[in-house]
């Protein structure tokens, strides 16, 4: 095949990507993002035609970036599609010559034999630059104090595109790390990692999340494929611990610090510690400028690469490296958007994990870290919509949870800890459930988050007793409680919670109690519909009032007899109290 045929073949390639409805590519295999085998074994010998390729799309880009004033989103498209099939081409091209380097195994004759170490370190930065630079343009934020200077909005069509065109750009970065591996080092240990090892590991980690729009999953297969060959398969080469660290301390340098460095939280000093003085300011125009957040509005990827990387530091590493860490992970959990708060609750998990409980506490930033987080509790409908709450919610909590265990370890004083979780009671759980209870979706979610919090507290949790157990009944009372399996559920469970942590005063409420859980068992029984989720609702009540029974039997004799006068006078409820 000529090099005119194997472009007719990368652009039907791409038109066929194009015409596959939107969402399809994920279900996709390899087939729809490469040339296939058989095309790619016709292909002569591709040295010069890789080179002129790379070539003629730098010239590409740089008369790209001369015109930057033209908007035609026509010519967008245009350059967007060449640059596609120019990736395309150029994997095929290299798996062509690892094809014919196998072949030729004993030679010396082969395309990746007879190119230099630097050539091949120019493809790797051809290609990293072909797939980071795109998301800044297709998927970054809009600020809307800057409308006069948004661009066009990309279409749906576009951002298909690039992501078949990254998901190609990886495979093509995969066999070139295979080459570069083969090729002899002059040293066995570097002082200083190479820059094109820094600018790869960014791109690589920049497709770890599959939550991510510019994401596929079949680009996140092979991302993590490489990602584990370079970085965690160098433990298995007996690469020095220290060196892999130092591998993440420059990306945090060089690819991370940059766009964080305007993130000047009032809270903390320079030196990532907390601010011994310092007057909360308001959300300004400034707080949602361009150029004081390029990790939100432009380069979005960032985000990502920076939760790997927190990931994989060590205890030691961070502590080294303290103020490369705080600024970043503070202006992303204190960013008013909901989904970059979502993502800071995630990024804080994995610092909570490797740092010691002295650490926050001589830096003073558990409590930073707190008073960011204690805000989200009010993200509430209706000021807030329901979908969103519930993500940021079903992040919040367990943060709050991590951060409170990390401040007061086992074997600490008592009393701060109980007052942060009674905090997060007070003003979350029971305040959220009064101001959108009617939410079934959120009253269902604040229970499941009530659970482990009513463990943590154990008997001290008593003084919400009162409440809780009125949130609560009123779920069991409710005579539409079954047309609401998952709320009721996770009610019965919660109460459960209640009965076993605070069983010394629940003889005082047993009558209420009782009530709810008779109420509730006779409206199953009224049911019309009978399946298996109702008879494990059944189950669950005969539970509770197994627990109930417990509880009281050490403080209150005469339940027993009471028992016997309810099913005296009601005798379908035997299966319940007696079971």
């Amino acid at each position: 095949m000529n090099p005119i045929q194997i472009r007719a073949a990368a652009k039907k390639l791409i038109h066929d990507q194009s015409s596959t409805p939107g969402g399809e590519e994920e279900e996709e295999t390899a087939c729809y993002y490469y040339l296939p085998e058989a095309l790619v074994t016709q292909i002569p010998p591709a040295e010069n035609q890789l080179n002129r390729l790379i070539t003629e799309d730098l010239q590409l880009r740089e008369t790209h970036c001369d015109d930057d004033d033209d908007d035609d989103d026509d010519d967008d498209d245009n350059d967007l599609e060449r640059i596609h099939e120019d990736v395309v081409l150029a994997e095929a091209y290299l798996r062509k010559d690892i094809e014919d380097d196998d072949d030729c195994a004993t030679t010396t004759d082969s395309g990746l034999r007879r190119r230099k170490r630097s050539d091949l370190i120019q493809m790797v930065e051809w290609v990293t630059t072909r797939i980071l630079v795109p998301p800044s343009r297709m998927f970054g934020r809009v600020s809307a104090f800057h409308a006069d200077t948004v661009p066009a909005p990309v279409s749906e069509k576009s951002r298909k595109k690039w992501r078949a065109m990254s998901t190609t750009g990886l495979r093509l970065l995969t066999h070139l790390h295979h080459q570069l591996t083969a090729e002899p080092t002059t040293t066995a240990s570097a002082p200083e990692p190479p820059p094109d090892l820094l600018l790869l590991l960014s791109c690589l980690a920049t497709f770890t999340d599959e939550r991510d729009p510019w994401t596929t999953p079949q680009a996140n297969r092979d991302a993590q494929r490489l990602l584990s060959a370079i970085y965690d398969g160098a433990a298995r080469t007996q690469t020095p611990q220290q060196d892999r660290q130092l591998l993440l301390v420059r990306v945090l340098e060089r690819s991370i610090k940059p766009l964080f460095r305007k993130a000047n939280h009032p809270a903390i000093t320079e030196q990532g510690r907390k601010a011994i003085y310092h007057v909360p300011r308001p959300i300004e125009q400034v707080d949602v400028d361009i150029e004081r957040k390029p990790w939100k509005f432009q380069s979005v990827h960032v985000v990502t690469v920076f939760r790997w990387v927190l990931g994989r530091l060590r205890m030691d590493t961070l502590v080294g490296n303290w103020p490369l860490v705080i600024p970043p992970l503070l202006a992303v959990l204190d960013d008013e958007d909901v989904d970059f708060k979502v993502k800071g609750c995630e990024l804080l998990d994995s610092f909570l994990r490797i740092t010691p409980s002295s650490l926050l506490q001589s830096t003073g930033l558990g409590e930073v870290f707190h008073d960011a987080l204690t805000p989200c509790l009010a993200y509430l409908p209706a000021l807030t919509p329901e979908e969103e709450s519930l993500r940021l919610l079903n992040a919040v909590y367990p943060a709050l949870m991590e951060l409170t265990r990390a401040r007061y370890p086992e074997g600490q004083a008592l009393e701060p800890k109980f007052r942060c979780l009674d905090d997060i009671l007070r003003v979350g759980i029971l305040r959220g459930y009064s101001q959108a209870g009617e939410h079934v979706q959120v009253g269902e979610m604040l229970f499941n988050h009530l659970i482990p919090i009513v463990h943590e507290m154990g008997i001290r949790c008593v003084k919400h007793l009162k409440d809780l157990l009125s949130f609560l009944l009123s779920i069991l009372s409710n005579p539409f409680s079954t047309s609401c399996l998952p709320l009721l559920n996770t009610a019965i469970r919660a109460l459960d919670a209640v009965i076993l942590n605070c069983w010394p005063r629940i003889g005082f409420y047993r009558g209420n109690i009782l009530k709810g859980v008779i109420l509730c068992w006779k409206s199953i029984k009224e049911s019309e519909v009978d399946n298996e989720e109702l008879r494990n609702v059944e189950r669950s009540l005969q539970k509770t009032c197994s627990l109930i029974r417990a509880a009281l039997s050490s403080t209150n004799a005469n339940f027993a007899e009471e028992i016997v006068e309810l099913i005296t006078i009601d005798p379908g409820l035997v299966d319940l109290l007696r079971a």
